[in-house]
């Protein structure tokens, strides 16, 4: 079970982490700078499992300090 600080840190990273995938809308980065920002900067790794005509799910996996 997370503690408070935890779910707070978590949805302040996904905020900011939306915020730059936004600034950069249209420009076909927003994947690369994604998995730039979770495994460089925070130790983390980002998973896709796509299935053809059934959409795809992305997996992010962020290291707790």
């Amino acid at each position: 079970m997370k503690s408070i600080t935890q779910l707070i840190s978590s949805m302040a990273f996904l905020s900011t982490l939306m915020i730059i995938l936004n600034s950069y809308c249209g420009y076909g980065m927003g994947l690369s700078i994604s998995y730039q920002i979770i495994t460089e900067k925070h130790g983390g790794s980002l998973q896709c499992v796509s299935l053809p005509g059934q959409g795809a799910e992305f997996i992010i996996t962020i290291p707790i300090r």
